[in-house]
């Protein structure tokens, strides 16, 4: 059996395998990566971030559309499904084609198929002509993530579906039932109802959206409703019953009381867990955690000296631009190009529903959990000049300063813009940037940056 020797293998080809292959490739290092699929990207490129979001922008331009005759617009405007689902399908494509040339550009070696570890620096993929075998001085895990199974509901693909092959439904489904009502079922929900399907989410929790800001709660439940989505909080599934018109699902709140519903098909989006099921980790005695994540240190390494592990795998938020910059942080430790990791609070959580909702940094309940005693000062979107000319008036954005220094230690927005206004609050909170330094600046008119310096402006001193 033919034996390659690389300085870096990386199993996973999502965001942070791909980054962290051209990031070594740049750097030099003989770099090999290795995914079950043919073009990479992962979980991500194929059937998350990048087709839901092409959906929510055509879907959220097709509404402009067919709502806009009071700003003087009229049209008779229709959607194809189909020649949505051919443009996303290109989207995905023309991204994915661009990492593949990357990788060609910097040296990278691919390999379609499913690795597993024989010791920790050499593992076999189980490629189309056989089995392989290749070694590394180094090895990084990133894997990524699957969706989570309700043994009580199996996903059938047909009219029960998951957050990966919902994004390929060529119908619009006439009732929708959403159990989970977190980042992906927000997104989805919001591209279906766009589309005239009547939604209903079941969210076990309190509230949807239950990670977010309490600000950020309250808001989003009231634009559910305004928007027409029901929402059932506090609420389990507890059946399911399949007949040929419809589905029939129980649930019960935490009172005790029994209600069921009719739809037409089914989502199930009540989170993700690490895909590692074949890595063979028990074998070479990888650590893990209690939820099934792979235990690192401060520096991605897992409990074996030359393995390392980043992204859904790991502890923390499964988010993109955290397992690619995790990415990259490995990449600069394998060259001893030391910096500091990105802490948990400094990476921005995004929901791209309308309006957008975006944050970062520590919630009030977390500043009132620690002890923290804190300001905050809010600017309401409609008393910005940009949001009456474009005609999104609701949401607000949020800022959190610790009360003795008046340092930035939150951001919660929703409303227009909010995935690039909370760009901002990072570079505040990174800096340790003040209330009062913020409302200093000079945001340009009419923008809805100007939330931000009005929300500062707000902050009692």
């Amino acid at each position: 059996m033919k034996k390659y020797q690389y300085d870096v293998i990386i199993i996973g080809a999502g965001p942070g395998g791909y980054e962290a292959a051209i990031y070594a490739g740049k750097k030099g290092l003989c770099t090999a990566i290795i995914d079950k699929r043919s073009l990479a990207g992962g979980t991500c490129l194929h059937v998350g971030c990048i087709p839901s979001k092409t959906l929510l922008e055509a879907t959220h331009l097709y509404q402009q559309a067919t709502q806009a005759k009071h700003r003087g617009i009229e049209s008779n405007t229709t959607l194809s499904l189909a020649t949505l689902q051919a443009y996303k399908d290109k989207v995905v494509n023309v991204n994915a084609q661009g990492i593949a040339r990357s990788f060609e550009k910097y040296g990278v070696t691919q390999y379609e198929g499913t690795a597993s570890f024989i010791d920790p620096h050499k593992v076999t993929v189980q490629i189309k002509e056989g089995n392989e075998e290749l070694t590394a001085k180094y090895i990084i895990i990133a894997t990524g993530s699957k969706p989570t199974e309700l043994p009580i509901l199996q996903v059938d693909h047909s009219r029960i579906f998951n957050s990966d092959s919902i994004l390929s439904l060529q119908k619009i489904p006439e009732k929708l039932a959403i159990i989970g009502g977190g980042v992906i079922g927000l997104e989805i929900g919001t591209v279906f109802k766009r589309l005239g399907s009547e939604i209903e989410i079941i969210e076990r929790n309190d509230s949807i959206l239950c990670e977010a800001d309490a600000s950020i709660k309250q808001e989003v439940t009231r634009l559910m409703r305004k928007q027409k989505i029901k929402v059932h909080t506090s609420t389990t599934l507890t059946g399911c019953q399949v007949n040929e018109a419809n589905l029939v699902l129980a649930m019960q709140n935490k009172q005790g009381q029994e209600k069921t519903i009719e739809v037409t098909d089914c989502l199930v989006a009540v989170g993700r867990v690490p895909e590692t099921d074949s890595l063979n980790l028990d074998t070479i005695g990888i650590e893990r955690n209690n939820n099934g994540t792979i235990h690192t240190d401060e520096n991605k390494r897992t409990n074996i000296e030359t393995i390392y592990a980043i992204g859904d795998v790991t502890k923390g938020a499964m988010l993109a631009h955290k397992a690619s910059n995790e990415g990259t942080f490995v990449i600069d430790l394998l060259c001893n190009e030391t910096r500091s990791a990105v802490k948990e609070e400094m990476i921005p959580s995004v929901v791209y529903i309308e309006p957008e909702i975006a944050w970062i940094g520590k919630t009030q309940e977390q500043l009132t959990q620690q002890g923290i005693e804190y300001k905050k000062g809010s600017c309401l979107f409609r008393a910005l000049g940009r949001s009456h000319a474009s005609d999104t008036l609701d949401g607000a954005l949020h800022i959190l300063v610790e009360k003795e220094t008046d340092i930035v230690v939150g951001m919660h927005i929703i409303g227009e813009r909010a995935a690039d206004l909370v760009a901002i609050g990072m570079v505040a909170i990174g800096a340790k940037v003040t209330a009062k330094e913020l409302a200093n600046l000079a945001f340009p008119h009419p923008t809805f940056s100007e939330a931000i310096k009005e929300a500062a402006l707000g902050i009692e001193r």
